[in-house]
């Protein structure tokens, strides 16, 4: 049985539940970043009691019974090992020269294998690369929930809208090309989610063109 640390946020509403004391143990931390509904920069903390045999799939499952604020949604991230890092010496060291140690990041994508295999040690910081919660609008097809990463494209959006369109309805008369709106402004298919600082839970909508699908 794992224990989980929830994020401290406020005092008034969250107590720290230290975890109960078990050998073998390791402590790690996974973060994650997202931007609001308000625009304003976030981030959550979880931190994990584990063993070393402790599979990738129980740590998702963990996870996805943390997330309370609504902002994430079960099983619509990736889990990466490495990437930035601060300096070992910054308590030696001016606020002016901090610097970071910058290293590939690696996808945690074998469910399987325990925490020990994948080479992961107490007290590291795992984080999380969160899918965007979008409400896409379809015409006859009202808002459909989509889940998309950040470096997907809007073409890829694209893509799942017709899908669902056509799905629908069935018929001779199919989608050949949808266009994506943010707002008034229309979206460049080859442009990522990224570059219209589109958030979690935007509602995007769409205009759709006709053809006639020959058989």
């Amino acid at each position: 049985m794992l224990d989980v640390i929830k994020p401290i946020t406020n005092e008034n509403t969250f107590k720290h539940i230290e975890p109960i004391k078990q050998t073998n143990n390791i402590l790690i931390y996974i973060k994650y970043e997202y931007l609001s509904r308000y625009g304003d920069p976030a981030e959550e903390l979880y931190d994990l009691k584990l063993s070393e045999n402790t599979t990738i799939k129980q740590v998702k499952d963990e996870l996805n019974k943390s997330f309370i604020f609504g902002e994430l949604d079960p099983d619509q991230y990736e889990i990466y090992k490495g990437g930035e890092q601060e300096d070992k010496e910054r308590t030696n060291r001016e606020p002016q020269t901090y610097y970071y140690i910058y290293l590939e990041p690696q996808l945690i994508d074998d469910d399987n294998k325990t925490i020990k295999e994948c080479n992961i040690t107490g007290g590291e910081l795992l984080h999380l690369k969160i899918k965007l919660k979008l409400l896409l609008h379809i015409p006859r097809c009202r808002f459909n929930t989509l889940y998309f990463y950040t470096y997907n494209t809007i073409e890829d959006i694209q893509k799942e809208a017709i899908q669902i369109y056509n799905k629908k309805y069935n018929d001779n008369l199919k989608i050949t090309q949808i266009t994506i709106y943010y707002g008034y402004k229309q979206l460049d298919p080859d442009e990522q989610i990224s570059t219209y600082n589109i958030y979690n839970l935007t509602t995007l909508t769409t205009e759709i063109n006709y053809g006639y699908n020959i058989t």
